[in-house]
C-alpha cells in the first residue's frame, strides 16, 4: 500500500532550497553573484551546510527578529490548505435553491433522504458517481467530505482488527508503508501515530521510483515468496504501460475487488508510476 509522506528532513531540505536566492538577505553567510549576462547584482544566501556555526547563529538571530516583526503586526491569517475564497463559494449558491419544502425527498427505493442511515450512500448518488468513475455502483461507498478522516479510520481498523480476515497490524512485529516523497505531511502522520515505519521512495519525473520499490519488496524478509512474485508481476505490467488497478486485477484473487476499485477510483487509469 502506498501513502504519501513528507518527513521533516525533506521539508527542511525544500525550505533550504526555497530560501537560496529567494529574497532573503541575512548578513550572515551572504555572497554577491552575477545574474545572467546582464550583470545584474543579486544577493544569494549560502546553503546551510556550508555555513559556520557563527554564521548559522547570526542567521537565526536575524530571522527571529524578522519573525517578531511579523508577529507584532497582529495579522489573523487562515493558512488552511485548499480553503476557497468567498467568490469561489458564491459560485455554488445556486445549489441552495435546488431543494424546497414542497419537493419529493424520497429515493427510488423509498428511502427518506431527510433521515439518517444509508451508510454506503443513497443509490442515485452511487449510480451517478459509478458512471463517472467507470465502476459498478454497488462497489462504491460514499463517505463524508474529509478524506483524512477516512484514511485514519481505515488505518485504525487495520491496526486493531486486521484487513479481510488477516492478522491485525498491532499483533505484527513490524508494519511498513512505502511512502512517496515529497508528499502531504498529514498522510504520513497517521501512520507515524500508530508506530508504523514509513519507508521513503522518491518521486521521479516518470512517477514513483519503481526500481527502488522493487528492491525494497525483494529484500524484505517479511514478504513471502509468493507475495514477492505478485509484486514483481505488477511492477512488470505497470512498466509496460498498464494501469495499477488493471495490473492488480491480473493477479487473480490476490486483491479484493473493493480494494482494486479504491485504487481505480482514487487515482484513475493512470500509466507508469501513478498510484
Amino acid at each position: 500500500m502506498i501513502i504519501n509522506k513528507t518527513n521533516a528532513d525533506s521539508a527542511d531540505s525544500a525550505g533550504r532550497e526555497s530560501r537560496n536566492g529567494a529574497g532573503y538577505s541575512p548578513a550572515a553567510g551572504r555572497r554577491q553573484v552575477q545574474a545572467g549576462n546582464e550583470g545584474n547584482g543579486e544577493i544569494q544566501m549560502k546553503p546551510y551546510a556550508e555555513m559556520t556555526m557563527e554564521e548559522l547563529e547570526g542567521l537565526e538571530k536575524e530571522l527571529r527578529a524578522e519573525y517578531k516583526k511579523i508577529q507584532a503586526r497582529g495579522l489573523e491569517l487562515n493558512m488552511s490548505r485548499g480553503k476557497p475564497c468567498t467568490e469561489q463559494l458564491d459560485l455554488s449558491m445556486g445549489m441552495m435553491d435546488v431543494l424546497s419544502s414542497e419537493m419529493d425527498l424520497l429515493c427510488e427505493d423509498g428511502t427518506d433522504c431527510r433521515n439518517y442511515g444509508v451508510l454506503d450512500g443513497i443509490p442515485e448518488a452511487l449510480e451517478l458517481i459509478g458512471d463517472m468513475m467507470e465502476v459498478q455502483y454497488d462497489h462504491l461507498i460514499i463517505y463524508g467530505n474529509s478524506s483524512l478522516n477516512v484514511m485514519y479510520d481505515q488505518i485504525s481498523r487495520s491496526y486493531s482488527h486486521g484487513v479481510m480476515g488477516n492478522t491485525p497490524w498491532c499483533k505484527l512485529d513490524t508494519v511498513k508503508f512505502i511512502c512517496i516523497v515529497p508528499g502531504y505531511d498529514r498522510h504520513f502522520r497517521i501512520t507515524e501515530y500508530f508506530g508504523i515505519e514509513n519507508v521513503c521512495v522518491p518521486m521521479l519525473e516518470t512517477g514513483p521510483d519503481m526500481d527502488m520499490i522493487e528492491k525494497l519488496v525483494s529484500e524484505d524478509e517479511s514478504i513471502k515468496p509468493k507475495e514477492q512474485e505478485i509484486y514483481a508481476s505488477i511492477l512488470k505490467l505497470v512498466r509496460s504501460g498498464v494501469s495499477l488497478s488493471d495490473a492488480m486485477l491480473e493477479q487473480g484473487d490476490a486483491f479484493p475487488p473493493l480494494f482494486i476499485n479504491m485504487i481505480k477510483t482514487c487515482f484513475g487509469r493512470c500509466l507508469y508510476g501513478s498510484f
